[in-house]
């Protein structure tokens, strides 16, 4: 029964995101704990230490009072109405779910939605489809080939849009935006400039990658380096690298580091932000072969591995690498599915690799989502 008391002001029932909207933190932490567990249990057994020493059931999460308001990069779509207006929210079943007012979003994204929703042209056809926003960057994606019109981004726009805190605004044309949000055509920088900066001094773009809530992703990687200690004797492979905020703490640590990452945009950005790692454009598996060359160029190096991949997980060939011939005396893996890293731990403890802790971060607050570290160490007395 949903507890209405708790549920916040301005919150869309109807929307599938926050299924824990009604539940007290404690419920929720609970429930995610239990959840991890349930999924982890089959490879925790037979570990030489105790399930609860591995993993004694904390979720780390921002205290109660500020589990709203944090959501400071969203995709939303686009939606003209037949009252004419404009709002954003999500879809679920071909049905669209208006959320302009959702208090999981960041006063920035709230403020940006406002002032859209004020100064777009009242026109059905106009063919705005989505809204994207990471941090100070927005973009506008239309569903279309051509550049529409655009005068109504008037001098009082842009001033309001500064004031607000954003710094870039892009126009993405795509025709045949849907599923695929993103198209081939290029990003074109319409007002602002075209990259910013974190607190942490971490540069990104427009549609780089980057965790929501900076003070866990902190305790994250702060947790992750702890544990793979590495050093100017170590070589460390940074898997689905993101921007380069885990590869700059490997290169100031003095390790050698090699990136692979999917995205464009992130893979510029990791040349900025750690110009000293190597990185590789795309997927793992299509990357084997240069990581392989990495690996023999650095012979004497103890290699160490952190792994942040998306929800699919690993590929398995990928494992198979890590565990046959990189060998790797460490590895950190932090995971948003517990499912798939149940499959990828298996796998890797088939190369004798054992689980030393796991620790669960609540990356998104009010929602059924949960992701985990997993921290495993090589167990070379098991090798044959």
């Amino acid at each position: 029964m949903l507890n209405h008391s708790i549920i916040p002001q301005g919150c869309n029932q109807l929307c599938p995101a926050c299924r824990h909207r009604s539940w007290t933190l404690q419920e929720s932490l609970a429930q995610k704990s239990s959840f991890i567990y349930s999924k982890l249990k089959a490879v925790l057994e037979n570990e030489p230490l105790s399930e609860s020493t591995i993993f004694d059931g904390t979720i780390r999460s921002l205290p109660d009072g500020e589990r709203l308001h944090y959501r400071n990069k969203v995709l939303l779509r686009a939606n003209f109405s037949e009252y004419d207006e404009w709002h954003f929210g999500v879809t679920r079943f071909k049905e669209f779910i208006p959320i302009d007012d959702c208090p999981v979003h960041s006063t920035q994204v709230s403020d940006t939605i406002a002032l859209l929703r004020t100064f777009l042209p009242k026109k059905s056809d106009y063919p705005l489809h989505w809204y994207n926003q990471s941090g100070a960057q927005v973009t506008l994606i239309f569903k279309s080939n051509l550049t529409p019109d655009l005068e109504w981004i008037t001098s009082e726009f842009k001033e309001r849009f500064l004031e607000i805190g954003n710094e870039g605004l892009w126009i993405h044309l795509n025709p045949s935006t849907g599923k695929r949000v993103f198209g081939k055509g290029l990003f074109s920088l319409y007002l602002g400039k075209e990259s910013s900066a974190t607190s942490e001094g971490l540069a990104y773009g427009p549609a780089a990658f980057q965790q929501l809530i900076s003070a866990l992703h902190h305790n994250s990687l702060d947790e992750a380096e702890c544990y793979l200690d590495p050093s100017v004797n170590s070589a460390v492979l940074d898997l689905y690298c993101g921007n380069g905020a885990s590869l700059r703490r490997w290169i100031r640590r003095g390790a050698t580091a090699l990136g692979v990452e999917s995205s464009g945009d992130a893979v510029k950005f990791c040349e900025v932000n750690a110009p000293e790692a190597a990185v590789l454009r795309g997927s793992c598996l299509q990357r084997l072969p240069q990581i392989e060359v990495w690996r023999k160029a650095n012979p004497d190096s103890v290699f160490l591995v952190y792994t942040n991949p998306p929800r699919a997980g690993m590929e398995q060939e990928v494992t198979d690498y890590i565990g046959q011939c990189l060998r790797p005396n460490r590895i950190a893996y932090m995971s948003c599915s517990p499912g798939t890293l149940s499959r990828d731990l298996a796998q890797l403890k088939r190369y004798h690799y054992g689980i030393d802790r796991v620790i669960g971060y609540d990356f998104f607050p009010l929602t059924h989502h949960v992701e985990t570290l997993v921290l495993l160490g090589r167990r070379q007395d098991l090798e044959g």
